[in-house]
């Protein structure tokens, strides 16, 4: 597999140009009841407390992690992890 990672002037300027400027998504009507969820400050708390939320308790002994991998990566992302 053979990855190219080639720009020009052009997309270099664009992208420096665009880099500071705040990111203008039009939202369609039928999602404007649910505004606040792609807001940038709800991303930044957990939700509230929930009846349902409960513990996960793991039996004595239990790893703390398991080591497995679940889909095997190619050698560029290997490197980048």
């Amino acid at each position: 597999m053979m990855e190219v990672n080639k720009t020009n002037f052009a997309q270099e300027w664009a992208h420096a140009a665009m880099k500071d400027a705040p990111i203008m998504i039009e939202l369609p009507k039928q999602y404007e009841c649910h505004k606040v969820v792609f807001l940038e400050e709800a991303t930044k708390r957990f939700p509230l407390s929930q009846p349902e939320d409960h513990v996960i308790v793991l039996e004595d002994g239990a790893p703390a992690t398991i080591n497995c991998k679940i889909y095997l990566l190619v050698q560029t992302e290997l490197q980048a992890t």
